[in-house]
């Protein structure tokens, strides 16, 4: 759970109003500037800088370790995803990297960012958005994504997933049900 030190305005659909004083029930960290909460029903982000942590997620069993026995070391998987104008990194098992499912990325993308009514893409050589709708629509996203390998940095996977509402079809060049 985190306290609001400072009120906040949402500035997009996906963002939580910040009062001084609520308590926000915590979700996950999005990344090093924003969380994932719950405040009065509702699911959104908000600026860490805003508000104090009263109780801390909880680690993952991965995470319940001494530091002085390890070097620091990114085991994470993150895959960068394009969602309402901003950009999310969603840890992602690495088994997804390898043999990604249709069915996996959606449940983890998803739950990761609060919205079940989204359809996943991924930009194509030509840079038109191209939707993935089953495992062959992944396949052909991991193996476009191999010419691309060099450019994936750390712990980053070498695709990026574009997500759009699923009543959106203004973001592709054809209709992709045609």
């Amino acid at each position: 759970r985190v306290q609001v030190d400072y009120p906040y305005t949402a500035q997009a659909d996906d963002e939580l109003t910040l009062r001084k004083g609520a308590v926000i029930a915590l979700l996950q960290r999005v990344d090093e500037n924003w969380m994932q909460g719950k405040l009065a029903g509702k699911v959104g982000v908000f600026p860490i800088s805003y508000v104090t942590v009263v109780e801390p997620l909880p680690l993952d069993e991965e995470d319940e370790f001494d530091d002085d026995e390890f070097e620091e070391e990114d085991t994470r998987t993150i895959l960068v995803c394009h969602y309402k104008g901003r950009q999310r990194d969603v840890e992602i098992d690495p088994s997804l990297v390898s043999s990604p499912t249709y069915r996996g990325l959606y449940r983890v993308i998803s739950h990761s960012l609060g919205d079940f009514d989204i359809f996943l893409n991924y930009r194509d050589r030509d840079g038109d958005l191209v939707m993935i709708a089953d495992d062959d629509d992944t396949a052909l996203l991991a193996t476009e994504a191999v010419a691309k390998s060099a450019s994936a940095q750390g712990s980053y996977v070498p695709w990026q997933l574009y997500i759009t509402a699923a009543d959106d079809f203004s973001v592709y060049h054809v209709d992709p049900y045609s």
